[in-house]
């Protein structure tokens, strides 16, 4: 072998191999670093709590649901809507929005407070559109609904304690 592939072949070794301790270091440093990432976030993370809505209702976990997800309640803490709200909308007195049933099929709702609202909370998207016509309320929108995150977000930047045990 001459001295030309010798060079050729020593420097595809020594780039190759800068590469592979390059990425080993930063995939290394990631591994190792993740569980502290995690603490911080959870310790900056706002608790799980109610998020007050102007309208009365409350968004709020749902400790008896085995996923622990979100649902609507009342002043008193009493379910309005039912466990894994994912996006809502309120206009005056009236909360709507969507939610998940069991087989992760979208579910509708439309309430307003102080009303029954078990049987309004399983509409499928035109019967659902019509009643926002019907109610007069403003369309529920990408831009316009909130999520749990997010309003949870928002009461914890306003400083707001609900001090709802619901």
């Amino acid at each position: 072998m001459s001295a030309k592939p010798r060079k050729a072949l020593r420097s595809i070794l020594l780039w190759g191999t800068i590469f592979y301790i390059s990425v080993a270091a930063i995939v290394g440093t990631t591994v190792i670093a993740w569980p502290f990432i995690l603490i911080f976030y959870n310790a900056t993370a706002p608790a799980p709590m109610p998020v007050l809505l102007p309208n009365g209702f409350y968004y709020s976990p749902d400790w008896n649901s085995s996923d622990v997800n979100n649902h609507i309640t009342d002043e008193n803490g009493v379910e309005i809507i039912a466990s894994d709200v994912r996006q809502i909308m309120w206009h005056d007195d009236w909360i709507y929005g969507y939610r998940l049933g069991h087989a992760n099929e979208v579910y509708y709702f439309i309430c307003r407070y102080g009303s029954d609202c078990t049987k309004s909370q399983i509409y499928k998207d035109m019967e659902f559109k019509r009643l926002l016509k019907k109610y007069d309320l403003p369309e529920f929108t990408r831009w316009e609904r909130k999520g749990y995150d997010e309003l949870l977000r928002e009461q914890e930047e306003k400083g707001i304690d609900t001090g709802h045990g619901g």
